[in-house]
């Protein structure tokens, strides 16, 4: 787990605070947490357990690789 968000409480599953990117899994952070992170800048992905557990590696990966390089394009503009 990746601590974010100081005070709040909040964490990770997987995070690069360098580039304040992270994961979630559903039900691990709440809406209020969410909105704080995204408000620091932070771009996080909410992942349903399920779907990390016994769904398809290769989907995931590449789902969290395009939503990575989304940010990265935001933060360039």
């Amino acid at each position: 787990m990746v601590p974010v968000a100081r005070g709040r409480g909040q964490r990770l599953a997987l995070g690069l605070d360098g580039h304040r990117f992270g994961a979630a899994l559903a039900g691990r952070v709440d809406a209020a947490g969410l909105a704080v992170l995204r408000a620091q800048g932070w771009r996080v992905v909410v992942l349903a357990a399920d779907r990390v557990l016994r769904g398809d590696p290769v989907f995931l990966t590449g789902h969290l690789e395009r939503e990575f390089h989304l940010h990265l394009l935001d933060q360039v503009g």
